[in-house]
């Protein structure tokens, strides 16, 4: 193994720092290039490194990566205008008599430049007895094709075929020439249309990114270098598969000699190098040559400096600290309170929905049941009230299907709790458990009217702790505009706050002060009679005992009484302006035809 090491003499390979791992008596230097031990390069009077045996220049070396970089020539073919071949060359390549070198296939490409051109790279010519008779007798062949009739389609920095194209080369490849041709069948008439703007083809190999494509390489110049890297690897002679495994057998042959060194397999072809071990840096070729330092001393999480010069600082200070806890933890609690009182809520919501009989209205086809966030959404977070109560109001709204829609609503808190007691509206557990079936009755017959003169029942909310009712909008009106109108021949104009309608009727309740409550403009002694039956009427609708106030179907009869005593009392001279035809009514909430409504505004729905 003495000539093997002999030869390893003649590679050439270096490092950053080399100066220390050369061997006393060698060269350690070149120019600007390093000469680690075991490897030497011919260098020229001049400063210039050439890898030995050959004359290519070399650019760089490196024991860390196991390579070197050097200069290769290109390889080219020109015509004449007449397109005739001139001498070419193919650039042929051998620098690797003791088999340690491979053109890396990670780091480079084979390129071709000109229009109408193949070019190929090959090996060597592998005489086996397995190619005998082959056309190509290598071991490696590849290439592509570049073309192109115009210079004007050429762009710089493209290489995808017009003008120049690149190909990936195979690994294991040693010595090589590049083959570059033509189509010989048009070649002529090719060669005489391309001539002015491309006169010559070009083939080469050349290091990843090192070269970028320009319209002017058409014309470039022949004796152009280009830069190319090179594996590099133990490889005894004749061995076609070497690895660590096979190099530690034989402890004298064993090229990695510091103790603190180890063993890597090549990549590109068979063979090994030597590296030093985590936490050493130097020289694994020479004994002793790794020492301790190549180490990465970084400081802990958390933290921050250079801890090979100092202690390392923390990233935060104390009070830093103590802050982001607090934040951090009231953050924590903020959103957990947030978490809890959102399911508290969703409880909430579903109980009001079970006891308000949701399972079973839910049965109900032509009712919808709404959830609060819905409405919420549909009346605008409840922001258009068009009529007013005592203890509840209705809100306009507008459904997703721009339908309008008018929904009513009690709300029983601590301003209208009193009123509500007032009002003998029914507590809201007493509502819930002795009359949420009477309830759910009153709205499966509600969904079933469908009246001209009645306002459709389109759904429900049950999340509520008196559930709120969604009405088809009457854009003319409710029943008391209709009655007031009817009454006093004039638009109900009233302030809602301080003089309801309600309040109006409430105090001419008493029989002797009914007349008082009709305009003198509609009081004649022919009407009188019946204006106060319909005010009578009225007035009991409004009986602060909700038991005791009439069904609609009472009202209705007591209505067409009126109308037919009406009729018969005026015989033909029925004032037509008197027959009006009411309007669609807002009815009370959940109020069927026989039963006084329990769920409905009280004072002045």
């Amino acid at each position: 193994m003495v000539s093997s090491v002999a030869a390893l003499l003649l590679v050439t390979l270096a490092v950053h720092g080399a100066n220390g791992w050369a061997l006393p008596g060698c060269q350690s230097t070149c120019g600007v290039v390093d000469i680690p031990y075991p490897f030497a390069i011919t260098c020229s009077g001049a400063g210039t490194p050439f890898l030995s045996g050959t004359g290519y220049k070399v650019l760089n070396l490196s024991l860390a990566a196991s390579g070197a970089r050097l200069e290769l020539p290109i390889a080219w073919t020109c015509y004449d205008r007449s397109g005739k071949r001139l001498p070419e060359s193919e650039a042929p390549v051998s620098f690797n008599p003791h088999g340690v070198y491979r053109i890396s296939d990670a780091h480079n490409n084979l390129v071709v430049v000109g229009c109408d051109v193949t070019a190929y790279i090959q090996s060597r010519h592998d005489k086996s007895s397995s190619n005998a008779g082959y056309h190509y007798p290598y071991e490696y062949y590849t290439g592509c094709m570049s073309y192109c009739r115009r210079p004007e389609v050429v762009k710089d920095g493209r290489c995808a075929g017009v003008g120049c194209c690149r190909v990936d080369i195979p690994p294991d490849l040693t010595d090589n020439s590049v083959g570059v041709d033509s189509d010989d069948a048009e070649s002529l008439a090719v060669r005489r249309l391309i001539y002015d703007f491309s006169p010559c083809s070009y083939g080469f190999l050349v290091e990843r990114n090192s070269y970028t494509f320009r319209a002017t390489d058409l014309k470039m110049d022949k004796n152009q270098t280009m830069p190319v890297w090179l594996d590099w690897a133990i490889r005894p002679n004749g061995s076609l598969a070497f690895t660590c495994s096979d190099a530690m057998k034989n402890s004298s042959s064993y090229a990695c000699k510091s103790q603190h060194s180890s063993c890597v397999d090549a990549v590109n072809g068979p063979g090994y190098t030597c590296t030093c071990s985590n936490g050493y840096e130097g020289n694994a070729y020479i004994v002793d040559g790794c020492s301790e330092g190549a180490y990465d001393c970084k400081c802990k999480r958390g933290s921050h400096g250079n801890p090979l010069q100092q202690t390392c600082d923390p990233d935060f200070s104390r009070a830093a600290k103590i802050s982001i806890g607090v934040i951090c933890g009231m953050s924590c609690l903020i959103a957990l309170s947030m978490f809890i009182l959102m399911l508290n809520e969703k409880r909430k919501l579903h109980a009001f929905f079970e006891k308000n009989g949701g399972p079973l209205l839910a049965s109900i086809n032509n009712i919808k049941i709404y959830t609060k966030q819905e409405l919420n959404y549909i009346t605008g977070k409840f922001s258009t009230v068009i009529g007013k109560g005592t203890v509840g109001k209705v809100y306009k709204g507008i459904t997703n299907d721009n339908q309008m829609v008018a929904v009513k609503a009690i709300w029983v808190d601590k301003s209208n709790t009193e009123r509500v007691k007032e009002c003998n509206v029914p507590e809201v557990d007493e509502i819930h458990e002795t009359r949420k079936g009477e309830f759910t009755n009153e709205i499966k017959i509600q969904s079933q009217i469908i009246h001209k003169n009645i306002v459709k029942l389109l759904g429900c909310c049950l999340e509520v702790e008196i559930p709120m009712l969604v009405y088809g909008y009457a854009a003319n009106g409710s029943l008391s505009d209709v009655l007031h109108e009817l009454i006093t021949r004039k638009k109900p104009m009233y302030d809602e706050n301080n003089s309801l309608i309600i309040d109006f009727f409430e105090a001419r309740g008493s029989k002797d002060k009914i007349r008082s409550m009709f305009d003198e403009e509609v009081v004649s002694p022919k009407s009188i009679e019946f204006l106060q039956k319909v005010g009578s009427i009225a007035v009991a609708c409004l009986n602060e005992n909700m038991d005791d106030r009439p069904t609609m179907k009472k009202v209705a009869e007591d209505l067409q009484q009126v109308r037919t005593e009406w009729k018969q009392n005026q015989g033909d001279q029925i004032n037509d302006e008197i027959s009006v035809e009411i309007p669609p009514l807002f009815l009370p909430m959940a109020m069927n035809v026989e039963t006084p409504g329990y769920y409905v505004l009280a004072r002045g729905s």
